[in-house]
């Protein structure tokens, strides 16, 4: 026996993409990305992975 009974009424669970946080809601724009990336190969010609 199953212990976990099916629902038919669970389908609602199947809506796609009610994400609760928009993008705007972000804390990190996209325009910080080119600077994290510049640090990140600085540190790595600096060390010389």
């Amino acid at each position: 026996m199953n212990a976990f009974p099916v629902n038919t009424q669970n389908s609602k669970l199947k809506t796609p993409y009610q994400f609760p946080i928009p993008n705007s809601q972000f804390p990190i724009p996209n325009s910080q990305f080119p600077t994290i990336n510049y640090q990140l190969s600085t540190i790595n010609d600096r060390h010389q992975f």
